[in-house]
């Protein structure tokens, strides 16, 4: 196993994942119209996606409402970044082990960086699992 000091991602990039304290959840919406008014788009952490299909959002869990169609108890991992544009591997060095653990994850990124989420009741699993290619804190 790799110590966690030492952990290194593709290309020799040290790689540091911050694991959020909240609870969140991802939720399929119909794809007409704008979000819905419980989405606050200044909490910690908001992610939405569109497509033809479907709307689908990612954000704390105590904003979902009971009747959404959703899965919920997920946790979440922000790695540290921001990472450059030509950083390449990144996502399948930290998902490599997740799937070797047999675990569920969404992988969502942005502009400076990327996240995992994984289901509350894998966590800590997914904390020793990600121990083997990077290094894991708390926020």
């Amino acid at each position: 196993m790799t110590d966690r000091s030492e952990a290194a991602g593709p290309a020799g990039r040290t790689l540091t994942l911050v694991e959020r304290p909240e609870r969140y959840a991802v939720v399929r919406c119909a794809p007409e119209g704008p979000p819905p008014a419980w989405v606050v788009w200044s909490d910690p952490f908001v992610c939405v996606v569109r497509t033809a299909e479907e709307l689908s959002l990612f954000l704390p869990e105590a904003r979902v409402p009971e009747a959404a169609q959703a899965e919920r108890d997920l946790r979440l991992f922000a790695l540290q970044g921001p990472l450059p544009f030509d950083a390449y591997g990144i996502l399948n060095a930290l998902t490599g082990p997740l799937a070797d653990a047999g675990l569920w994850i969404l992988a969502m990124s942005s502009y400076d960086t990327d996240f995992l989420a994984v289901k509350g009741q894998d966590l800590e699993t997914a904390r020793e699992a990600l121990k083997l290619r990077c290094a894991v804190k708390a926020a």
